[in-house]
């Protein structure tokens, strides 16, 4: 006869930012395709404690007192969302006593290393889609039992600074947001040869090196989506601007153009550099030929030139486009086999579960889920 703990399940309390690249809806789904109960609390939930960005606009730019009249009302707004959230979460747990807390952890956050210490009994898992140590997260990681980052580079400064280690636990692909598409249901005008979806990073050096890179592909018939910061002119021969298509898009409409694309293109972020990014999941995920930057680890969760392809410089960057461009049936061939590979083995089903695994949690859950995902490639190593 089973046990009362096994016949229920995990109850699970997640929390985490709903604006970053929709990482609580796809844990979420995770979880409930896993069977196990869950509630959601997002750290910028409230509406009305928001910082206005209009008036973060107007004050910005006020000659003399603005600046520091924007970080009062920043600082201020912040304390007030911070108030609101904990306030939530502290109500949940004295109501519903989960069995897991999972935050997930991207730049800055309203979480306090104070407020996670003064909660009940239960386990604290963060997973950290950013450097700690770009941040202010730092501050809160001493707070958890157990630690899951996507770069293993940020594992050794973990542990020097907590005294702890970290599993490596990478993003995965949502197969309800991302999924392919039949040509029929993309509009003629979203279609390109090129597309990319990102941020501009003006003036910062993550900009630079993806400016530098979009211009070797620029006359290929590439397509750019992402904030206001692409359409501005870096000098008067500048091609970029000409093929700024729109503004930041949601999971479906990037899903959409990735379909569109004959090849998507992944420029990571500097602060990958032993591991990759939700977008090269993504990619795959929307059954998309994708051509990728080069990083180590990579080929943990992909084939190069089976499953994806890479490069490793702006001139190897155009010499593949130009080859895959006049190549279909190579493309078709690549991007099936990368949908198959998240399809396998890098859902968010199979993170969670790696998850409820590791902190003794997988009882209660839906048996036919952990069938599914049963026997595949593990991807947590300590």
């Amino acid at each position: 006869m089973p046990s009362d703990r096994e016949m229920k399940s995990p109850r699970v309390l997640l929390i985490g930012p709903q604006w970053f690249g929709d990482l609580l809806a796809f844990c979420e789904r995770g979880l409930i395709d896993l069977g196990a109960d869950v509630r959601v609390i997002a750290t910028n939930d409230a509406r009305w404690v928001q910082y206005p960005s209009r008036m973060h606009r107007a004050l910005a730019v006020t000659p003399i007192v603005g600046p520091d009249i924007d970080r009062r009302l920043y600082t201020r707004h912040l304390k007030r969302q911070r108030a609101a959230f904990n306030r939530r979460v502290r109500e949940t747990v004295t109501e519903w006593q989960p069995d897991l807390l999972l935050a997930i952890l991207c730049w800055e956050e309203v979480i306090s290393r104070e407020f996670l210490d003064s909660l009940p009994s239960m386990i604290k898992v963060g997973w950290l889609m950013d450097d700690p140590f770009q941040s202010s997260l730092q501050k809160v990681l001493a707070s958890f039992d157990s630690l899951y980052v996507v770069d293993e580079s940020w594992i050794a400064p973990i542990q020097l600074l907590t005294g702890r280690g970290a599993a490596m636990l990478p993003c995965g692909g949502d197969l309800q947001s991302y999924h392919p598409l039949g040509w029929d249901q993309v509009p003629a005008a979203a279609r390109c040869e090129v597309a990319f979806v990102g941020t501009s990073y003006s003036a910062k050096p993550e900009g630079l090196v993806r400016r530098t890179l979009l211009r070797q592909i620029a006359d290929l018939g590439l397509s750019i989506y992402g904030d206001k910061g692409w359409a501005a002119c870096s000098s008067r021969d500048d091609p970029l601007p000409g093929c700024y298509r729109g503004g930041e898009l949601t999971s479906e409409q990037a899903n959409l153009v990735y379909n569109a694309a004959s090849i998507a293109l992944n420029i990571h972020h500097s602060q990958f550099r032993a591991g990759t990014s939700l977008r090269t999941f993504a990619i795959c995920a929307a059954g998309a030929f994708q051509l990728v930057d080069w990083r180590p680890g990579l080929d943990r969760y992909f084939i190069p030139d089976k499953e994806v392809v890479v490069y490793r410089s702006p001139g190897e960057l155009r010499e593949k486009a130009l080859y895959y461009l006049a190549n279909e049936t190579a493309r078709r061939r690549i991007a099936r086999a990368g949908y198959r590979r998240v399809e396998r083995e890098h859902t968010y089903g199979h993170r969670i579960r790696n998850i409820l695994q590791d902190m003794d949690l997988s009882w209660g859950l839906s048996s036919a889920a952990l069938f599914r995902l049963a026997g595949k490639y593990r991807l947590v190593g300590r």
